[in-house]
């Protein structure tokens, strides 16, 4: 299983690197303030206590 994380690692990094290339290809203008933001909308979902665990959730709440 390591090994298969290890892979899709090095897959999505590879992925990200296109994504940001086509939206700054087509964007027309910088594009960094726009990751800035998602980025920090995706820490606080990944780090805020989360009611139903998923994936992608933040922290388990305890009830």
């Amino acid at each position: 299983m390591a090994k298969f994380y290890r892979s899709l690692v090095k897959s999505e990094g590879r992925h990200f690197e296109d994504y940001l290339a086509l939206a700054a290809q087509y964007a027309g203008e910088p594009i960094d303030e726009r990751v800035a933001f998602f980025g920090e909308v995706e820490r606080s979902l990944i780090e805020a206590p989360d009611s139903q665990f998923r994936f992608h959730s933040g922290v388990p709440q305890r009830d």
